[in-house]
C-alpha cells in the first residue's frame, strides 16, 4: 500500500510531511510505517529517539482510533524532543510512553504492530526478540528499522517459531509477519 493510494481521509496531514521532511525521513520507511499503522489498533514501539516514527504512528492512530505504547531507555537523551513533538501535534491522547529499558519493561497485552528502532547486539536481540514476539497478535507484524543481523535465523533459533520475513528496502528495514 502506498500513501498516494489511500483515500483522502486516511492520508497523513501536510504537517506530517513538513515535519518529517526536515530530515530525509519522509522517504519509504516512514511512509511504509504509516500505512502499516493504519491497519493496527494496538501498536508497540521500542526506541523513540526524537519522535519521527512516533509522530508517524500517532498520525495514523488519530485517523483510526488506534493506540501506541512506546518505551525508550533514553540513552540518547532525545526523548524530551519526542514528547514536545507529540504534544505540539496534539497526539498525546493516543500515546502511552515510559522511559525504560525494553528488557525491564512489562508488556501487558498483545499488539497488532511492533515497531523496533534500537541499536542492539546479537546477545541483546536474543533476549529482546522472544519478549516481543510473545506479545505479537496472530497475523501481527514486526517492523525492524535498520536490521543489522540475520533476524529470521535468530527468530527461528531463539523463539523456536517460524515467521514469514521480508526485507522492506535497501536500508535493511524488514517486516516479520507471524503466520
Amino acid at each position: 500500500m502506498f500513501i498516494s493510494d489511500l483515500p483522502d481521509e486516511l492520508k497523513p496531514p501536510q504537517r506530517w510531511f513538513d515535519f518529517c521532511h526536515k530530515r530525509f525521513l519522509a522517504a519509504g520507511d516512514l511512509k511504509a510505517l504509516y500505512c502499516m499503522a493504519l491497519k493496527a489498533k494496538h501498536i508497540f514501539e521500542v526506541g523513540v529517539g526524537q519522535g519521527y516514527s512516533t509522530v508517524t504512528v500517532l498520525e495514523a492512530c488519530k485517523k483510526t482510533g488506534g493506540l501506541l505504547w512506546s518505551v525508550d531507555d533514553d540513552r540518547s537523551g532525545k526523548c524530551e524532543v519526542a514528547i514536545r513533538n507529540v504534544v505540539r501535534f496534539g497526539l498525546k491522547d493516543y500515546w502511552f510512553f515510559r522511559k525504560a529499558n525494553i528488557l525491564d519493561y512489562e508488556l501487558r497485552r498483545k499488539y497488532d504492530l511492533i515497531y523496533v528502532d534500537i541499536t542492539a547486539n546479537p546477545e541483546e536481540w536474543k533476549k529482546i526478540l522472544p519478549k516481543l514476539l510473545s506479545h505479537l497478535e496472530d497475523n501481527g507484524e514486526v517492523f525492524v528499522h535498520a536490521a543489522k543481523y540475520d533476524l529470521p535465523k535468530m527468530i527461528e533459533d531463539v523463539a523456536g517459531i517460524s515467521y514469514n520475513f521480508k526485507h522492506y528496502d535497501d536500508h535493511l528495514n524488514c517486516t516479520i509477519r507471524r503466520s
